[in-house]
């Protein structure tokens, strides 16, 4: 019985050793077949320690299993001594036929190389069209569905879209560029009309890609006026304050502004304008009726002149103010 189970063992072992021979040009099988075979006769060395019966099934697994491990290492100790048996295995090395055979074998090895070198190539390729998109920065605006336009920048501004912001700044367009035709404005001027939330980022990165806020503006209702003169005509200091300490020329505003304080002070000192005195005047007469009302006309006027002047004498301290703070 005993000597039965051993030769069944033995040549189902063989079998098994035999295939992982000729399957050595796809995988080290026989490797397997060692690692495997040692692994469960350990198993089963363990289960005899503890186990009271000893079921056949498991004498019959430690026979196959043994005779397994022994061909096996013997398969790799004889292999290791001949180069080509440990590319087509030890049979294969031998003899010619077993070879042939191992062509065939041998090209479902070869077309999976040739998938992974094809799955390379894809991969290299999608890696360089990713390159060329990212230092083409209208490609990957295109490709998050961005029109290319003045437009679309400054929706990207007011929404503080930063991605889409460097992406427009990368591809060349500037804040110099009319945002709205409807407004008919430049960005430039808009920053300062609508300031957006977060107005102060955006000129950064406008100053970090070369825009000079020395510049007059080009187009629009405000055309010709600087940057920082805009700033101050309509009250927006804190952009101002930003600008000037950011190195944008600020000393023709100051003396400018110093000037027209200086007569603002003269003229509000001097008190309100006098309104006109109606008894100087016999209105009868028809020249001296004309002469009162041309003096009642006049006095209108300057009284308006005289608020505004009181009024901006604040605008013009404080404009003073904002200049030497930021300086």
């Amino acid at each position: 019985m005993k000597l039965n189970m051993i030769a069944k063992s033995l040549g189902v072992a063989g079998c098994i050793v035999t295939l992982c021979d000729l399957s050595e040009p796809i995988a080290p099988f026989a490797d397997y077949a060692v690692l495997i075979s040692l692994l469960i006769l350990v198993l089963l060395g363990m289960c005899r320690l503890f186990m009271k019966s000893w079921p056949e099934n498991f004498s019959v697994a430690t026979y196959l299993f043994g005779i397994l491990l022994i061909l096996s290492g013997t398969l790799l100790f004889l292999k290791d001594g001949i180069p080509d048996a440990k590319e087509k295995g030890l049979i294969a090395s031998k003899v010619e036929v077993i070879e042939s055979l191992q062509r065939s074998l041998g090209i479902v090895s070869r077309q999976l190389t040739e998938v992974n070198a094809n799955l390379k190539t894809i991969s290299t390729k999608m890696d360089n069209s990713k390159k060329e998109i990212s230092q083409n920065p209208r490609k990957e605006l295109a490709n998050l569905g961005v029109i290319w336009s003045g437009e679309s920048f400054y929706e990207a501004i007011k929404s503080n879209d930063k991605l889409l912001m460097n992406l427009f700044f990368k591809g060349g367009m500037q804040i110099d560029i009319i945002g709205s035709n409807y407004h008919g404005e430049p960005i430039v001027s808009m920053l300062m009309i609508w300031p957006p939330e977060d107005w102060e980022s955006t000129m950064e990165m406008a100053i970090g890609y070369g825009y000079d806020f020395n510049t007059p503006i080009k187009t629009g209702d405000y055309k010709d006026i600087t940057p920082l003169r805009l700033s101050f005509i309509l009250d927006q200091f804190e952009i101002s304050k930003f600008l000037i300490s950011n190195g944008v020329a600020h000393e023709k505003i100051r003396q400018q502004v110093e000037g027209r304080l200086l007569k603002a002070r003269k003229t509000v000192s001097e008190g309100e304008p006098q309104p006109c005195d109606r008894s100087k005047y016999d209105t009868s007469k028809t020249r001296q009726a004309l002469a009162y009302r041309f003096c009642r006309d006049s006095y209108t006027s300057d009284i308006k002149k005289w608020h505004k002047t009181k009024e901006n004498l604040g605008r013009y301290e404080k404009m003073l103010a904002v200049i030497r703070e930021a300086s």
